[in-house]
């Protein structure tokens, strides 16, 4: 058998530019998907100010240390980010409720924590209010809160119909706001 009987089983020029493209549309549809989650949050701070000046409403007093609002933005950005590129490629569905994840998901911020786009939202507003001091929007928040709490327990109950039994043993074993803290067993003694 001579070398030009050989399969080639290495990439080629054409492989290696499909899984170019498969990779790039593993990143692209999340990052889409949560830029335009983020640009609502910037028009919801936009908002928040407006009605604030609109209403004649008392900001928060501004502090020189706004800017530490910064940091949990970027955390719950890429929490956000991280849970939504894992529905997307661990899923085969979106977050959204029209098209959702065909399987269920516990892998990446899933195998921490059950609800890691609820906690990156949350930690992304929590950082817009601590940059962005405007009581309209603190005061947003305190209301969003129940009415957020009572959407996952309809998302929970609708998991549990899709995924019975297998939703179930996750929910049992995985917290789902704040993961837990194994300890070793050196730890212990």
């Amino acid at each position: 058998m001579g070398l030009s009987n050989r399969k080639n089983f290495g990439p080629t020029p054409q492989t290696s530019a499909l899984a170019q493209t498969v990779a790039m549309s593993d990143i692209v549809k999340p990052a889409l998907f949560e830029a335009v989650i983020l640009v609502g949050f910037v028009a919801w701070a936009l908002l928040g100010l407006w009605v604030d000046a609109f209403l004649g409403l008392r900001t928060i007093l501004a502090w020189p240390y706004n800017y530490l609002g910064i940091v949990p933005i970027l955390g719950g950005v890429a929490l956000r980010f991280w849970a939504s590129s894992t529905i997307f490629n661990t899923g085969n569905g979106t977050p959204l409720y029209t098209r959702p994840a065909k399987a269920l998901v516990t892998t990446g911020p899933y195998r921490l924590i059950r609800n890691p786009l609820y906690l990156g939202g949350f930690l992304i507003y929590l950082g817009i209010i601590v940059t962005i001091p405007s009581l309209f929007l603190a005061i947003l928040g305190w209301i969003g809160l129940p009415i957020i709490y009572i959407g996952i327990g309809r998302e929970e109950k609708g998991l549990e119909r899709r995924f019975g039994e297998d939703y179930r043993r996750y929910r049992q074993t995985v917290p789902g706001w704040v993961p837990r803290i194994k300890r070793s067993d050196a730890d212990l003694g």
